[in-house]
């Protein structure tokens, strides 16, 4: 038993686990879109992972069942502040990464910013209950809204 509990330690004290230890795990589940759909396949869902010290996510966009868009999203914890990384990847255009840093964060909330050449932008990620709202404010303040709901 001393064992186990010597390992469980030893494990906690790791640096993967104290990076994780400031994560928004309430992020980590499959979310689907609130309504799917017909050109929306099950594949479609969101499913963050907590993964080398942070928490991972493949997003696609697939209109019309071919993949337009795969977004590489990841949330991290770089020098004590959350750090949200979109990289996308299109098929008929180079790939691009965007880097938003936390702006603020609560229980079940963060919002993230950056500056861009035509503005600022903004992304909010707010957990209430079995839903997940992704909100993203867009130079020139156009609001863009996305729910999902957690799937068990």
């Amino acid at each position: 038993m001393r064992l186990l509990l010597g390992i469980a330690m030893l494990l906690a004290a790791s640096p993967a686990a104290a990076r994780e230890r400031g994560l928004p795990r309430w992020l980590v589940g499959t979310w689907c879109p609130e309504t799917l759909a017909p050109t929306l396949q099950r594949e479609d869902c969101n499913r963050w992972v907590a993964k080398g010290g942070g928490l991972s996510a493949d997003l696609a966009f697939q209109p019309g069942g071919s993949p337009d868009v795969v977004i590489q999203a990841r949330v991290e914890l770089v020098r004590g502040r959350l750090r949200y990384t979109a990289e996308h990847r299109h098929y008929r255009r180079p790939a691009w990464r965007e880097r938003y840093l936390e702006v603020s964060r609560g229980p079940g909330e963060m919002l993230f910013a950056r500056e861009t050449a035509d503005g600022h932008e903004t992304i909010r990620f707010v957990r209430a209950g079995d839903w997940l709202t992704v909100e993203t404010v867009a130079p020139g303040n156009a609001m863009f809204r996305e729910r999902y709901a957690l799937r068990r």
